[in-house]
This record gives structure tokens, C-alpha cells and sequence, in this order.
């Protein structure tokens, strides 16, 4: 018996060091990690991951988050795990999903919402572009299917996927 492990080609535009050249020191914020002119793709090793954890809930729509990919970019980061970006439940935790094939409204404007759900599909492909051209980082989304919330549509539809509290087990 054997196993194969392949690794992910990961490939990112080429950026400027985060570091000084001559005392290996953190540049200022605003003086490193910038992708260059050439946009050059360089592969990127799994142990050369660097990830940045973003909680999208907290990071407002869309655009808001532009200041904040400059600094993950300029300190070296060159991948993002999202927390869910999909409809969040009652609870409104990024773990406890609404809807699992529909973003969150909270990450757009009011007329990309009213767009619908393709038109919030596209602004997320076209920002995760952006973030990879412009910001030379990879992203990755986090999300655990059936961490459905409790007032989910689905769940209600098919409450034979949810745990109940009437059932019970014991370890007699």
C-alpha cells in the first residue's frame, strides 16, 4: 500500500522584498512588499506560505478593504484565508451559514446587492483577481458546509440533516 502527495503549483506576481538589502530590517510600511512593474510570477513553495487570517464580517464592503490588502501585502503576506463569506445565520457567525450558495450582503454596495447573486459572484472574482494581480497574494475560503445555521431555509426543508436534543446516547 502507498500514497502519492502532490503538491499545489502556487504561482504569485513577483514583489519587492519587505526587508532592507543591507540590515535585513522591516521596511516602513508603504516601502516593500509592492508588486513590481514587470509582474514576473515567480512559484511559490508551500513552506514559503505566508498567511494572513481575515474575519470578512469585520472588514466591511468590498472596497473598504483596499487600505487593508496594502498593509498584508507591504508586511509580506502572500496568502489570505478568509473566514465564510457566505449568508451568515441568526447567530451571525462566519461559521454558522445561512446560506451556503449566496455571499453575504454586508461585503457590497446596495446596488450590487440588489444585482442579485450573480452580480455579488462576479465582484468577488473580480476583487480575488485584483488581489492576486495588484496585491500579489493568494487566497483560500474557509468554510465548513454544515455549519448550518439553525434558522437556515435548507435546514428547515431538510431537518433530517440537523442534530436533535431529543435524541440521546450514552456510553453505559
Amino acid at each position: 500500500m502507498g500514497y502519492f502527495v502532490v503538491d499545489p503549483v502556487l504561482r504569485i506576481p513577483a514583489r519587492s522584498s519587505i526587508l532592507d538589502p543591507e540590515t535585513h530590517a522591516v521596511l516602513p510600511v508603504g516601502k516593500g512588499g509592492v508588486v513590481s512593474a514587470s509582474a514576473n510570477e515567480v512559484a511559490l513553495p508551500l513552506d514559503g506560505l505566508v498567511i494572513q487570517t481575515v474575519i470578512a464580517k469585520w472588514m466591511g464592503t468590498l472596497p473598504e478593504w483596499e487600505p487593508h490588502l496594502d498593509v498584508m501585502s507591504q508586511r509580506g503576506y502572500n496568502m489570505i484565508h478568509y473566514t465564510p463569506l457566505q449568508q451568515r445565520g441568526e447567530s451571525n457567525s462566519p461559521y454558522s451559514i445561512f446560506d451556503q450558495l449566496e455571499m453575504s450582503d454586508d461585503l457590497f454596495d446596495a446596488a450590487t446587492v440588489k444585482k442579485g447573486k450573480e452580480a455579488k459572484n462576479e465582484a468577488i472574482k473580480n476583487l480575488v483577481g485584483r488581489i492576486r494581480k495588484e496585491w500579489g497574494m493568494l487566497g483560500m475560503m474557509d468554510v465548513v458546509l454544515n455549519h448550518t445555521a439553525n434558522n437556515s431555509h435548507w435546514l428547515e426543508e431538510h431537518p433530517e440533516a440537523g442534530a436533535s436534543s431529543s435524541r440521546s446516547s450514552s456510553c453505559a
